[in-house]
C-alpha cells in the first residue's frame, strides 16, 4: 500500500460550540465522482469525545491509499458529529462540499465546517 494522510480540523460554521460529551465524530474522505452511484469511502477516523466532550477546532487523520486516486476524480471530507451516551441524536454534520486532492483543492490542512442540527 502507498499510504498518505489528509491532516485537518474541524469548525462551526457559525463560530463557537463543539462535540458535547460522549459524542462519536466520524471524518470520511469519499470519492464524490458519481452522484448518481453515491460516494465511496477511501479513508476515515472515528474519535469518541469521552465525558468531557471537545471544544471546536477538533483535529482529524484521515490514512489513505494513493492508488485509489484517480486525477480526474472529485474528492471530499464529509463530517458527522453525534451523541452516542444519551439520546443517540445526531448533533453536527457538515453540510457543503469540503473538495480535496485533486483540481488544485488542499492535498492537507483541510478545514472541514459543521452546522448544528436543531
Amino acid at each position: 500500500m502507498s499510504s498518505a494522510t489528509l491532516n485537518g480540523k474541524i469548525v462551526s460554521a457559525s463560530g463557537g460550540g463543539g462535540a458535547g460529551p460522549q459524542s462519536k465524530i466520524t471524518v470520511h474522505l469519499l470519492d464524490i465522482s458519481l452522484p448518481d452511484r453515491g460516494s465511496s469511502s477511501l479513508g476515515g477516523q472515528i474519535i469518541l469525545t469521552g465525558a468531557r466532550g471537545r471544544p471546536f477546532p477538533i483535529s482529524f487523520k484521515i490514512p489513505y491509499d494513493t492508488r485509489q486516486l484517480n486525477p480526474s476524480n472529485r474528492y471530499s471530507v464529509s463530517v458527522r458529529i453525534e451523541d452516542v451516551g444519551g439520546d443517540q441524536r445526531l448533533r453536527w454534520i457538515s453540510t457543503t462540499h469540503s473538495r480535496v486532492l485533486t483540481f488544485g483543492h488542499p492535498v492537507d490542512n483541510i478545514t472541514v465546517a459543521v452546522s448544528a442540527i436543531p
